[in-house]
């Protein structure tokens, strides 16, 4: 079966256990590193196609085996108190195991209207739980829960992130800009650095709503002397189209994200961006700018606003130009197409000052 011929060398398994060594570390307990990894695992697999239980159990077991062979996994059932595994932590993963089973197909291939793969309701890791902001009531006709925060699945994105983090911690610019490789390629455009004031460039290429919690939740929201940018600028999401989300769900994670912003921070403007067009989702990215568009016109924390700027990427007859996209035509070309994206840009900020 190819299933089984996967092997410990495979990458899946290499940065999760990556990931899960420096989380066992920084003080997670064993279980909730594990529930975390199986959770990334799942949506990498489930992202490139080849999402079998054999397989899910298969690289979860070498996840396993290697951080026990290596002395960061304990399976006595007496080592619970040093946050590893007890024979109840291990049946809790066995029925987390079947419960993604009863979203598979009998082929073993995931089941064609599962968006979203079942969690189960773990005791032993609430309390490692952040939650997320509740957005006003006004908006509960999908009140959907916010997607956890998750680590991205890049070999260096924990480098990447730490290194926000310091930079977080070094200074205060006057606007923060936080998002993915769209957000991180603005620096390449020479009319960034002083776009609006002394700006500061938080973007990890492929990065979704998830990983963003996850790095606002862990460090780059914890500015020199506690003090806080006038401006925040947020362009996320269009990522999350890939993995098979639903447009509601992914509106919602990311409303979920600048309201995390905005409680923190309540004197400083958050600006979230509408996801840009992009070849091949372009229903979806109209649709989902369309619920973004309604969650803002809701009440909502007063200093959050929110700009379709899409369309200004767009020629007069609605194509995307060569000049403007790179050959993805998912990506603003470094010239012409950063040029005219900062621009409007800085047209949205000036008109909420």
């Amino acid at each position: 079966m190819q299933d089984q011929g996967r092997n410990s060398d495979s990458a899946e398994v290499r940065n999760l256990k990556r990931d899960a060594e420096g989380r066992i570390h920084s003080g997670e307990t064993a279980l909730s590193v594990l529930q975390h990894e199986a959770t990334v695992l799942r949506h990498h697999e489930s992202k490139h196609g080849h999402f079998s239980k054999d397989h899910y159990r298969h690289e979860m077991k070498l996840l396993k085996k290697a951080l026990q062979h290596d002395g960061y996994l304990d399976f006595s059932p007496h080592a619970e108190k040093q946050g590893h595994l007890s024979d109840k932590a291990r049946k809790i993963l066995t029925a987390h195991d079947t419960k993604i089973e009863k979203a598979l197909s009998p082929k073993g291939k995931v089941a064609a209207k599962v968006d979203v793969l079942p969690e189960i309701d773990n005791p032993f890791i609430e309390q490692h739980k952040v939650e997320a902001p509740k957005l006003p009531d006004a908006s509960k006709e999908r009140q959907l829960p916010f997607s956890p925060g998750t680590t991205g699945l890049l070999d260096n994105w924990n480098e990447q992130h730490k290194a926000l983090v310091h930079k977080a911690q070094s200074g205060v610019p006057d606007t923060a800009f936080f998002g993915d490789s769209i957000t991180d390629g603005m620096s390449l455009n020479n009319s960034f650095k002083n776009l609006h004031g002394k700006t500061a460039n938080f973007g990890i290429h492929s990065d979704t709503t998830e990983n963003l919690r996850y790095r606002l939740e862990h460090g780059e929201l914890n500015f020199k002397n506690g003090k806080a940018p006038k401006d925040f600028v947020m362009l996320i999401g269009t990522n999350d189209i890939d993995q098979g989300k639903s447009h509601e769900q992914i509106a919602r994670d990311i409303m979920g994200n600048a309201e995390l912003i905005a409680h923190k921070f309540p004197n400083s403007k958050v600006l979230v961006l509408g996801l840009l067009p992009r070849g091949g989702h372009r229903d979806d990215v109209t649709d989902i700018n369309k619920l973004l568009h309604h969650d803002l016109s809701e009440q909502h924390s007063p200093n959050i606003h929110f700009s379709d700027i899409g369309r200004s990427m767009l020629e007069k007859n609605g194509s995307m130009s060569r000049d403007v996209w790179q050959g993805d035509f998912e990506h603003p070309t470094y010239d012409h197409g950063y040029t005219r994206l900062l621009a409007a840009i800085k047209k949205s900020l000036d008109a909420e000052h």
